[in-house]
């Protein structure tokens, strides 16, 4: 399945057929964004990232975009991040499986009802489409929307962040994808965001064989999680840790590609993702897109640091209160 993906879906030539239609949807939300500045009021920015995220993920997978009615009445997006949700809950039959049996936590019931909503939207593709198109909305629409909270909560690095997009593409057009490799200080403040919030805090693996770590004898067989959300945050790595400071990554050689196991978002070797370069493209477009073309001001007069980062548990470690957040457009087209 993963070369399947890396052929087929995640080759440059594919990612590459794909640009105009990014280009044209990111540019279709911040129209939307631009008209809502007039008004000066608040917008939930993470609604808006995940609707185009989810946009670009269906085009690419079906060729249009998703439709709610296409679900019940809960809508796509609340569908999606209630299987997200699930899926990450702790299961009591994976440490005792004679539970199982029993479904103490309801787990198959609530599994069952959710499969009857995703058949009506899913049937046109196999299985594993699903999950790649559940992985694939989440994961890059949360970690544009940690990297924006961040960004409000360090207000120096949304200026730096801006002055070098004044600079590399001026303030006469939006971000072009030929851009992004022009942006050193984009690609810092998007590792720095990938690093404090983990998309996939604990990524699970099986034993293949009898082994000790640590002079801890692991059987084969075992499940074995990894808790990259503990190692991205290790003081003994990381000097100030739970601070967003991009500016640690100058002169580092540390990358995001699972090279280095300091960092891991889309862990390593052969279980990484096969959609990584497709992800790390669109969250710094999408970022970079946000930051040059508005202006973003924290309502009620909270203080930067104020802005709230509490956590939801899932595969996905979402924002647990959505973004709100006023725009105002910037740029002199």
């Amino acid at each position: 399945m993963r070369r399947l993906c890396t052929v087929h879906l995640s080759n440059s030539h594919k990612m590459n057929s794909f640009r105009s239609m990014r280009k044209k949807e990111v540019e279709l939300l911040i129209e939307s964004l631009k008209e809502q500045a007039h008004d000066h009021v608040a917008v939930d920015l993470s609604a808006k990232i995940m609707s185009l995220n989810a946009n670009l993920t269906c085009l690419m997978v079906f060729g249009n975009k998703y439709m709610d009615e296409d679900l019940d009445k809960r809508g796509f997006k609340a569908v999606v991040q209630y299987v997200v949700r699930l899926a990450g809950t702790p299961n009591l039959r994976d440490f005792f499986p004679f539970l199982g049996v029993i479904d103490l936590q309801g787990f198959t019931r609530k599994l069952k009802d959710l499969s009857k909503v995703l058949d009506k939207f899913v049937e046109r593709i196999i299985d594993e489409h699903a999950d790649m198109l559940i992985a694939a909305m989440d994961t890059s629409a949360t970690s544009v929307e940690w990297i924006l909270t961040e960004l409000l909560r360090y207000p120096q690095a949304m200026k730096k962040l801006q002055r070098e997009l004044e600079e590399v593409v001026g303030m006469d057009r939006m971000v072009e994808e030929s851009d992004l490799e022009n942006l050193k200080y984009l690609g810092m403040v998007v590792k720095e965001g990938l690093r404090l919030h983990s998309i996939v805090p604990l990524m699970h693996h099986e034993a293949m064989e009898d082994c000790v770590v640590n002079g801890f004898h692991i059987q084969k067989g075992s499940r074995i999680m990894i808790n990259c959300y503990a190692i991205q945050r290790d003081p003994n790595v990381w000097p100030e840790p739970e601070k967003f400071l991009p500016e640690r990554f100058v002169g580092s050689s540390i990358d995001i590609r699972g090279r280095h196991f300091q960092l891991l978002p889309f862990s390593s070797g052969r279980r990484s993702c096969p959609e990584m370069q497709l992800g790390i493209t669109i969250v710094r477009l999408v970022v970079a897109q946000l930051v040059h073309c508005l202006d973003w001001e924290i309502p009620n007069g909270m203080q930067p640091l104020d802005l709230d980062v509490d956590e939801q548990f899932g595969i996905v470690l979402c924002k647990e209160k959505p973004l709100m957040v006023i725009p105002t457009y910037r740029l002199n087209v």
